[in-house]
């Protein structure tokens, strides 16, 4: 069962919270602070599975909330932000935040969130936030699955978005960074731009010129070529070279 830490400075707010969040079946208790600083208090007593957090409030905002408790937390909880504003959706992402919803708050909005926090939580029971050189597990549709990092051809960032591409042609949504990626899966994967990660084993020549840049890679068996950014086309080359010698 799951536990929620509430922080909404407004009283009107707040209660809707409640009254929504009290007929999710998951939820088994509901703890409320009416700024950053008392939330900062109950994360740290009650360690909970969720936040439900206002971007404005005083003492802390939420996004401070949420960054303290992403990096202070063993488990960092799964993180829904509240709104009257759209300008910081950008930075609520920064955090991993499963959503980000302007009020006033619908109770379907809230009840959908909480199951991708749930699904959040589940992955995270199971590790899943560290990455390995064999496997990744991946949210894809309305399942969650583990694949084998030899199964994903690449990373692309798109719209704000990590999209990782799979084997049988498909396109999933990843949770994690780029560059965390990067860190986790190197060598077996390279960065041909700022915006794509390869799988090595899925290189299969370089191509002068795609979409403006002086070299793109084709990529074996998804058959999608991508264009490689300058500052890494002579790394690049040099990995050719060594894979053919």
């Amino acid at each position: 069962m799951v536990t929620v830490v509430i922080a909404e400075d407004e009283p009107l707010a707040n209660a809707r919270l409640q009254r929504f969040l009290s007929k999710c079946e998951s939820i088994d208790k509901v703890v409320v602070a009416t700024d950053g600083i008392e939330a900062i208090t109950l994360i740290k007593e009650y360690q909970p599975e969720l936040l439900v957090l206002d971007i404005n409030m005083p003492g802390k905002d939420g996004l401070s909330v949420a960054k303290e408790a992403v990096d202070t937390q063993k488990r960092p909880p799964a993180i829904i932000f509240t709104t009257a504003y759209d300008e910081y959706a950008l930075d609520a992402f920064d955090v991993n935040a499963v959503a980000y919803l302007m009020k006033p708050i619908q109770e379907e909005q809230l009840s959908q969130a909480v199951v991708r926090a749930g699904q959040l939580n589940r992955m995270q029971a199971k590790d899943v936030s560290a990455v390995d050189q064999k496997s990744l597990v991946l949210k894809r549709s309305a399942s969650i699955e583990s694949l084998k990092v030899s199964d994903i051809a690449y990373f692309r960032a798109a719209d704000k978005l990590v999209l990782a591409g799979i084997r049988d042609g498909n396109e999933t949504v990843v949770s994690l960074s780029l560059k965390e990626l990067e860190e986790k899966l190197t060598p077996t994967f390279f960065r041909i731009h700022r915006h794509t990660l390869v799988n090595s084993q899925y290189l299969h020549r370089i191509d002068k010129g795609c979409e403006g840049s002086p070299y793109s890679v084709h990529l074996s068996e998804v058959n999608k070529d991508f264009a490689v950014s300058r500052r890494q086309v002579t790394t690049l080359k040099k990995y050719f070279s060594k894979m053919h010698s």
